[in-house]
């Protein structure tokens, strides 16, 4: 029996291939708890624990990837499956992905953005996807939602502050909020179905660090099942599209200007590369990329030159003259 995470009767016809028992038990209804801020949006994590620190910090569908099979060919029919649920109403029409601050959830986002965009000529110009910061409050009535899929449906109402206020709405036509203007660069992130608006949430390495052993894990692992619900609620409230495969705005000679990347002569100045890179990557919430031509292929698709900017400063706060890597 399939489980009830949306009205099934009415939902499309699954490609073949598609096992949609096990399908529907990786799409995750959102918390009964009425005092979250509710998500207008399915919010993808790697594993069933990334779920449950997701649903102890909002309300919303999720859908588990479970490992290295998200990037299998036979994942693809079931991952173009969500945007045809979206077309039909079932699930909202935003997308969060939200994987671990790591190699692989790295090639996770990268994957998920190119199979739901593939990023064609007529998808250029600016992004007008939905801004953080319109969701309904916590509290708010059930007429948005139906179960783990939710209709995606515009928030009725605007959040009043806190958390909710953050969250991520589904709607494609919303603006940016208030005081928070959409960068000029980013692109409109949607499918070629029109089913399913993408945006990136990202997590700090120092934010999502086992401090104790578990039994899952030893101190130190990293993951967004070690987040904090304030943490994770923040990164959502920052999720936002990326840019496209075609930007150059970064490149290897702008990263070892900068001291994050190849040599770097001034010693008494500042930290080595190595170690400039590592606090520079952790700040972006991404894992450490190893060169340059990567690390400028991963800013270029997904970080803004302001966002570089914080996070360059974030390597540098704290260093001493001649530390080096």
């Amino acid at each position: 029996m399939l489980p009830p995470a949306l009205d099934w009767r009415s939902a499309p016809k699954p490609p073949a291939g598609i096992d949609l028992n096990k399908f529907a038990a990786r799409l995750l209804a959102p918390p009964a708890n009425d005092q979250l801020p509710r998500l207008n949006a399915l919010v993808v994590v790697e594993g069933f624990n990334d779920c449950l620190a997701l649903h102890r910090a909002v309300r919303a569908p999720a859908f588990v990837l479970g490992g290295g099979y998200a990037v299998a060919d036979a994942m693809r029919p079931e991952l173009r499956y969500l945007a045809d649920l979206a077309q039909a109403g079932l699930l909202p029409r935003t997308l969060v992905v939200f994987t671990d601050p790591d190699w692989q959830g790295r090639m996770f986002r990268t994957y998920l953005e190119d199979l739901f965009h593939p990023w064609t000529g007529a998808a250029a110009g600016a992004a007008d996807g939905p801004g953080p910061g319109s969701a309904e409050p916590a509290g708010a009535g059930s007429a948005a939602s139906a179960g783990a899929a939710g209709r995606g449906r515009r928030a009725a109402g605007a959040a009043a502050g806190g958390a909710a206020a953050g969250a991520v709405a589904g709607d494609a036509s919303a603006p940016p909020p208030v005081g928070q203007q959409q960068d000029p660069g980013r692109r409109r992130a949607v499918s070629p179905e029109g089913g399913l608006v993408v945006r990136h949430a990202f997590l700090s390495v120092e934010l999502g660090t086992s401090e104790e052993d578990s039994g899952r894990h030893e101190a130190g692992n990293v993951g967004v099942e070690h987040a904090s619900p304030a943490a994770i609620q923040a990164c959502l409230r920052r999720a936002r599209p990326g840019f496209g495969p075609s930007r150059s705005d970064f490149t290897s000679e702008r990263l070892q200007a900068d001291g994050l990347v190849g040599s770097w002569s001034d010693k008494e100045k500042v930290a080595g590369p190595k170690l400039r890179r590592v606090r520079f990557c952790r700040a972006l919430g991404i894992d450490e990329v190893g060169n340059g031509k990567a690390l400028a292929k991963v800013l270029n698709r997904f970080f803004s030159a302001q966002e570089y900017a914080a996070a360059l400063a974030a390597a540098e706060a704290g260093l001493q003259p001649g530390q080096q890597a």
